[in-house]
């Protein structure tokens, strides 16, 4: 298939093979007019500098002739007609006319506000040079000169376009690095010493702002004896303005990153590289990770947050959401004014309307990261939705927030065996336990990473507890909860705050599940004495929670510290607060004379 290319050297694929300069200064005189004719004076100016000799016309002649021969095959022609020549050929095979195609389309994308399309229709664009010159090689004479000069600065200008589309897109870093590139051939071009003030300025990089207006006055200084464009000044005072009145933005408040995190890096990678690949624009970025009490999708958050620290130079916020519950009377009262404090730590409070107010006017034209922890319901988690376009939202809870419009989502299960007795191994002296024991303690644990952290600490806090001895301990049901607590830690509160998350008439109804083995749905019946919707409300809550797993079609099972929980609380022994309802009533008072009761009414649906 033939293809004429002079982005860089002068390139004709599928065709004979062109030899010696002039051939391919004619070539590219007509294919820079493409189905056009160019007169013969004016080709004469183009393969000849100064006077032409004699026998310019019989050369000329001569030359298109052996184009003709060359490009006839191929579907291209060079006729003669009205005293010039024409190269009739489809515009799709000449590598500048799809260019320019492509670099006008994204300079309209640009202006329409549509930046993730404009970067992409500018990289196509961009990606078809093959140098840093058109038509390398061949002199510039007469108005070919003129043709080349102005596809060499359209080039620029689509990379000027291109710097501004990823600055709007969110990713003033390439932006930056693309203006450093044009900058290098064409250091007068104040457009792109613009940019790159404003690339470092989104970076956060407000030294370099400076350093960059330096440089461009020393190059305006020492080219042109001039100081530097009063736009390209303008730009300067604003941004040092801009600098200098606006409060600097929330700083890292984020805990460190996780040390070890074991089995998790697929995952924060795959979180890491959809945020780096988001499109700006449409509204902030929402990831959403979910998992069973325990599993760590906070730990993963944190993780991929710092990760992503250079790509949110505004700021890096974290916000435990874990004591609001699902049936909080103003949640996004709450959550808004939390965050307005973050944002303006030394101003005083204010109300709901203010505070949403005060979050989008801070977001606006910034890029932050939110982390947001301990998710009970998806309505702690919209109003954060606020922010800008440029921010990020990080949501990690025990559900998947089904009703928050995220544009990625997680699930964390818990880990592998062998991944757990790998983070047991890098929490442990190895000297201390063997391999079996370890064995033992991670499927004691559950592959959950929090019960392996504690089970870990416990051992590190008290030397002479042999791990089969702890091992035993966390087998052993009457006890295992009650040893999976330290130091402020505790799998049992941390699975009583999971339950917030659902209605009280199903947070009533768990103890009535409490069973060896799985579940039917006859049995579930049964034990809750109803059937139908009722019945199905509370499978479908507490699955949201992971506190019942599905095992096979109308089968379920409680796992192990779920259905341990679930009996402490049946035989009165875990902590509760007075009853809230008739039937969470029923259930407390109800103990019958067994642990596990017969029957749970639920209310009428």
């Amino acid at each position: 298939m033939l293809t004429i290319g002079i982005l860089g050297s002068v390139e004709v694929a599928g065709a004979a093979r062109l030899c010696g300069i002039k051939p391919k200064a004619l070539l590219v005189a007509l294919v820079m007019c493409a189905n056009e004719c160019v007169s013969v004076e004016r080709l004469v100016r183009v393969l000849w500098d100064g006077e032409p000799p004699r026998s310019a016309i019989a050369n000329l002649r001569s030359y298109a002739c052996g184009l003709r021969t060359a490009l006839d095959p191929a579907g291209a022609t060079v006729v003669f007609e009205a005293g010039g020549y024409r190269l009739r050929v489809a515009p799709e095979r000449c590598d500048h006319l799809t260019f320019g195609r492509l670099a006008s389309a994204g300079g309209a994308a640009c202006a329409r506000g549509e930046p993730a399309v404009a970067v992409d229709l500018l990289t196509r664009a961009q990606a078809l040079w093959r140098g840093s010159g058109a038509a390398a090689g061949v002199p510039r004479h007469g108005p070919l000169g003129c043709w080349l000069d102005s596809l060499d600065e359209e080039r620029l200008r689509a990379v000027e376009d291109l710097a501004e589309a990823r600055l709007a897109a969110g990713t003033p870093r390439d932006a930056a690095r693309d203006l450093a590139g044009v900058l290098a051939v064409a250091p007068l071009r104040v457009r792109a010493w613009q940019l790159r003030m404003l690339a470092h300025h989104r970076l956060g990089e407000h030294d370099l702002v400076d350093a960059v207006f330096q440089d461009a006055r020393q190059v305006f200084g020492a080219e042109l004896g001039l100081d530097p464009d009063p736009d390209l000044t303008r730009t300067h005072r604003s941004l040092l303005r801009w600098n200098a009145t606006t409060r600097s933005p929330a700083p890292v408040q984020l805990a460190p990153s996780p040390v070890r995190l074991v089995g998790r890096d697929a995952t924060v990678n795959a979180v890491v590289d959809a945020v780096r690949a988001r499109e700006v624009g449409r509204g902030p970025y929402v990831v959403v990770a979910d998992g069973p009490v325990g599993v760590g999708t906070s730990a993963m958050a944190l993780r991929a947050a710092h990760e992503l620290a250079d790509d949110f130079p505004d700021g890096l916020l974290y916000m435990d959401l874990g004591d609001l519950g699902a049936d909080d009377p103003d949640p996004v009262a709450r959550v808004l004014g939390r965050l307005s404090r973050l944002l303006r730590p030394h101003e005083p409070a204010v109300d709901a309307i203010e505070a949403a107010a005060v979050v989008q006017r801070f977001t606006a034209d910034r890029r932050l990261l939110v982390v947001a922890d301990n998710v009970a319901v998806a309505a702690h988690v919209r109003p954060l939705m606020a922010v800008g376009t440029g921010c990020c939202l990080l949501a990690a809870s025990v559900s998947p927030l089904g009703m928050v419009d995220a544009d990625r989502r997680v699930h964390l299960a818990p880990l592998a065996d062998a991944e757990a007795v790998d983070l047991l191994a890098e929490l442990l002296d190895t000297d201390r336990s063997s391999r079996s024991d370890l064995d033992r303690l991670a499927r004691a644990c559950a592959g959950l990473p929090l019960a392996l952290r504690i089970a870990a600490a416990r051992l590190i806090d008290q030397p002479e507890l042999p791990v089969g001895v702890l091992v035993d301990r966390v087998l052993d049901d009457r006890r295992a909860l009650a040893e999976m607590v330290t130091d402020g830690l505790s799998l049992r509160s941390r699975l009583g705050a999971a339950l917030r998350a659902v209605d009280d008439c199903v947070r009533s109804a768990l103890p009535c599940l409490v069973a060896p083995g799985e579940l039917d749905m006859v049995d579930i019946a049964r034990r809750l004495g109803r059937t139908g919707p009722a019945c199905q409300t509370v499978l479908d809550q507490l699955s949201r929670i992971h506190f019942v797993v599905p095992v096979g079609p109308d089968r379920f099972r409680l796992p192990r510290f779920v259905r341990l929980l679930a009996t402490e609380l049946a035989a009165g022994d875990a902590p509760r607060r007075e009853p809230s309802s008739a039937v969470e009533g029923h259930v407390v008072a109800g103990r019958y004379t067994e642990q596990q009761p017969e029957n749970c009414q639920l209310p009428q649906p």
